[in-house]
């Protein structure tokens, strides 16, 4: 899923970032201090062409992007607060459609002492058989 950088989409991130802040707010101060696991993977990718172009402003030959995946993820001590937040970047060296950021997770998730838990955002659910392989879109 990817929401491009368009107008309505600045809208969907505002209200995301919005939500995230007030979650992070409402969090008690001492479990504020818990630690913060930052990670990401940054990569290159280059696609090619072989056959000339058919049409004006297609491209020929190589195509490079480069690739930025983060993930921030917080948790309190007895894990009944989470946060997580998963960016995805392209910059693509000659498609500005390509170029484009978007939110692959961004929530947060309240554990119960009762045996539930409530999350707020936008977060990839993995159930079923193929579990295991995490196939999703």
């Amino acid at each position: 899923m990817s929401y491009g950088l368009r107008r309505s989409s600045s809208i969907t991130k505002r209200v995301l970032g919005g939500l995230a802040l007030s979650c992070l707010c409402s969090v008690a101060p001492p479990a504020l201090a818990q630690e913060l696991d930052l990670s990401g993977d940054i990569a290159g990718e280059v696609r090619y062409f072989p056959d000339d172009p058919l049409f004006p402003g297609q491209f020929d030959d190589f195509q490079p992007s480069l690739i930025f995946q983060g993930e921030a993820r917080w948790e309190t001590e007895d894990r009944k607060h989470q946060i997580v937040f998963k960016p995805f970047f392209r910059l693509d060296g000659q498609d500005d459609e390509r170029t484009h950021f978007d939110v692959r997770e961004g929530y947060y998730r309240f554990n119960s002492d009762q045996n539930w838990s409530l999350t707020v955002g936008a977060a990839q659910v993995f159930w079923g058989r193929t579990d295991r392989r995490q196939r999703v879109g």
